[in-house]
């Protein structure tokens, strides 16, 4: 697409035919995007849906704002809540917004975005340097973040990567095999990679040759992250506690892959605990016993899951 005199011109390419070529074996259709019902109705029957979206920009027009024109947004929301493959190409000259960059399950609702310094979600919080100013300039965050939400909007975990230079999601989607996040990341140091959990990811390099000289420097790469959600524990109720001999025992329902740890206390005053053992979960009850200490009168379980 090119801008001429402030009225749009398509370039002759086109989605359609490339696509139709490269999958001469699958059916593409295409849907104009003007009725949202039609476009949700069509998204609804295919196998995956693929949304163009466009902001057009030229040298002698300056943008009104960073959101997508013409409905566009709620074109894309219409879509993607008919189907959850859906894939999002913004054909731009620069950032926009996304408000409908997030994704839900049956177990909560996930958004990527970024910040710097920190930020909270409830009583989670994320931390990270602040790279400021960004070079995208000054209301632009540089590192990014994936949350998660219940379906009351209660958060359940945040999650953020940390690149020395920059790093944007720009999207995210939920697969059978965990969350994914897309984005951009930067660095500027072959020995100061970005982290995202355990990984070191560096960006695309770039040599530059000018007369008998070469400098080497990083540009912006594309990023794809897989955040493999732990279990989360539900709280943990003591039941049958009983008498066993010169033992006390009491049982727990114990959930696959959660650590659990057992501790006692002879005293609640004192507000302290020592550790009695611990157990890995295996969807089982388990049951602990332990010897009634011959010097106290009372004797206190609790038990506190990781």
């Amino acid at each position: 697409m090119a801008n001429f005199a402030r009225r749009q011109v398509w370039l002759p390419s086109s989605p359609l035919r490339a696509l139709t070529a490269k999958l001469p074996s699958s059916k593409v259709t295409y849907v104009s995007g003007d009725d949202l019902a039609a476009a949700a109705s069509a998204a609804k029957s295919a196998d995956i849906a693929i949304v163009f979206g466009y902001q057009p920009e030229s040298e002698g027009m300056d943008l009104k704002s960073l959101d997508l024109s013409d409905d566009q947004n709620k074109l894309i929301e219409a879509v993607a809540a008919a189907n959850a493959k859906t894939i999002v190409v913004l054909e731009t000259g620069s950032p926009t917004t996304m408000p409908w960059a997030s994704a839900a399950d049956s177990s909560g609702v996930y958004v990527s975005g970024d910040f710097d310094d920190y930020s909270s979600f409830g009583d989670r919080l994320i931390a990270a340097p602040e790279y400021a100013p960004s070079y995208l300039g000054a209301n632009y965050f540089t590192q990014p973040f994936v949350a998660k939400f219940d379906r009351n909007g209660n958060p359940l975990w945040a999650l953020n990567g940390l690149s020395p230079l920059l790093a944007n999601f720009r999207g995210v989607a939920t697969a059978s095999d965990g969350v994914w996040a897309s984005g951009i990341v930067q660095i500027f140091d072959a020995l100061q990679y970005a982290q995202f959990g355990t990984n070191s990811v560096a960006s695309d390099g770039y040599l530059y040759y000018y007369g008998t000289g070469v400098t080497f420097f990083f540009t912006q790469g594309g990023l794809l992250t897989k955040i493999t959600e732990s279990p989360v524990a539900s709280p943990v109720t003591l039941l049958n506690p009983r008498r066993v001999g010169t033992n006390v025992q009491f049982s727990f329902q114990a959930a696959a892959n959660i650590l659990y740890t057992i501790q006692t206390s002879t005293n609640l005053a004192s507000g302290s605990w020592s550790v009695f053992g611990a157990v890995t979960g295996s969807n089982t009850t388990q049951t602990i016993s332990a010897p009634i200490p011959s010097n106290s009168r009372a004797l206190f379980f609790r038990v506190i899951s990781f």
